[in-house]
């Protein structure tokens, strides 16, 4: 069972599993002995036959992306890294999160896995919400496979770093829940962007959402870029006056 350490295949796999038990669900609800998949061509196929190819095409797009993270890293940082000597010594370049599933392929699926349980747990409570009230208290959340799978995996590597197993179940599943509390706060503000309705699973933006969204009201266009142009230039006029404050101490 060596085979399975490989990332892609454990991806496969599991992927395939979770579209035969969806697949399976929507086929016992039909009045149909099988569910079959329509095609735009005209085609029918079989919903076994669909679970898995669409298990392989997922598990090929995620090897493609960590081909091209890969290729992407030994384009770029050496070009950053002659960059970085003359701009901002001792800056680390940034890569996508598929590039940390190698590491820990395990800890990834485990990591998607628990976070978008944690998602579907959140949507189920905002569900509830409403249902108990009998209105549209607050928005439902639903979870994206994608974010999940990028953000959660990503997390589940961290968290088995630092907790082990334990920590890369709690870990992922806390992640799954932040991720959808986050875009519920960030829907009003991009509800003044005229995406009403709409949110943002990933953490990173929903935090830097909420903040300058909340700058906005408060600043105009104009003060929105000066704190964006700071927040940029503040780290570099940091880094290039260390020398300077070395300097001072010695002294």
């Amino acid at each position: 069972l060596s085979f399975m350490r490989d990332s892609t295949v454990g991806i496969f796999i599991v992927m395939t599993g979770i579209f035969l038990v969806v697949s399976g669900i929507a086929a016992a609800r039909t009045d149909l002995a099988a569910l079959d998949i329509s095609y735009k061509t005209g085609g029918f196929q079989n919903w076994i036959i669909y679970a898995v190819i669409q298990g392989a095409q997922f598990s090929a797009a995620i090897y493609i992306i960590l081909s091209g993270v890969r290729l992407v890293i030994a384009e770029i940082v050496p070009a950053f890294k002659g960059i970085a000597k003359r701009i901002v010594p001792h800056a680390r370049p940034a890569v996508d999160c598929p590039v940390l599933f190698s590491y820990a392929p395990n800890a990834a699926m485990i990591g998607f896995l628990m976070s978008f349980l944690g998602g579907i747990v959140t949507m189920l409570i905002l569900i509830g919400i409403n249902t108990w009230f009998g209105e549209l208290i607050v928005p439902v959340i639903v979870p994206g496979v994608v974010a999940h799978f990028f953000c959660g995996g990503s997390a589940g590597v961290f968290a088995n770093t630092e907790g082990g197993v334990k920590g890369c179940l709690v870990g992922s599943f806390v992640h799954g829940i932040l991720i959808s509390v986050l875009a519920l706060i960030v829907m009003p503000v991009l509800g003044t962007l005229n995406l009403s309705g709409t949110s943002f699973p990933d953490s990173d933006f929903c935090i830097a959402g909420i903040l300058f969204g909340n700058l906005a009201s408060v600043l105009s266009g104009g003060g929105i870029l000066l704190v964006c142009v700071l927040v940029f230039i503040l780290p570099i006029i940091w880094e290039q006056t260390a020398k300077y404050r070395k300097t001072l101490k010695a002294d």
